[in-house]
């Protein structure tokens, strides 16, 4: 949020010769473009909100907008790793450990415990040929874990499903701690902030100021395992205020 997203939009404007770019930002890019338009930077040395709104046009956000509410499975999973993240001795948080500790086989066997519809158990489990073996499915159950059901398993081909943890790599549960205290206060905000009233994103009308010259299209679906659909009503009331 304080490095990245300057760099980047700073390098679009330099290569095509455009004063401003449009955005499409999903999931945690949507989370980190909010940060970076409504918290100071720790750093700014690469540019403030303010220069950074300048050299904005259009943006898309999807799934995530500034002020979100997790789904309520997420927010269960939010307090078991909030929780987790202290009694484990994890550095890091994979998908596919290479590595593998006792304490991974405790994490894989309460996650087998989380409901998925019947339909998918033949796939996870495959009878014919009997040697057919998944390994996909404790990457699976780890992400799902984290982010509500990432997919649905008659949409993915085996080819995908042998790589699915490619797209999603290593992930510090300090990271995860980050979007935990996102869920809990419903809103993208710094770790560092003292409190809800010393926060600028928790004003609508901060919120309203830096999107409000920007065409803002937010992308919701119904059907979705980390995010609450009613995000949609939140962002919309906090951008007109």
């Amino acid at each position: 949020a304080d490095e990245d997203i300057h760099v980047a939009v700073r390098h679009v404007r330099k290569a095509t010769g455009a004063d401003k770019v449009h955005v499409v930002a999903h999931c945690m890019g949507a989370a980190m473009l909010s940060l970076s338009l409504l918290e100071p930077p720790k750093h700014p040395t690469h540019g403030t909100p303010e220069q950074l709104a300048q050299s904005l046009d259009r943006i898309v956000m999807s799934q995530v907008t500034p002020t979100f509410m997790l789904s309520p499975t997420n927010v269960a999973r939010a307090h078991i790793f909030q929780w987790l993240r202290y009694y484990t001795p994890m550095g890091r948080y994979e998908f596919t450990p290479q590595d593998r500790q006792p304490y991974d086989d405790i994490i894989d066997q309460l996650f087998a415990l989380v409901p998925y519809p019947a339909a998918d158990f033949p796939r996870e489990n495959p009878s014919c040929p009997p040697w057919k073996r998944t390994p996909w499915v404790l990457t699976r159950h780890r992400m799902d874990a984290l982010y509500g059901q990432t997919f649905k398993l008659t949409n993915m081909q085996d080819q995908v499903l042998a790589h699915i943890d490619d797209f999603f790599g290593p992930m510090s549960l300090t990271s995860l701690a980050e979007v935990i205290r996102y869920g809990r206060n419903r809103l993208v905000s710094r770790s560092d902030s003292t409190g809800p009233a010393n926060r600028p994103s928790n004003h609508p009308a901060h919120i309203a100021a830096m999107f409000g010259g920007h065409p803002v299209l937010t992308l919701h679906s119904e059907d979705n395992g980390l995010v609450d659909p009613c995000t949609m009503a939140m962002t919309v009331a906090h951008f007109q205020a």
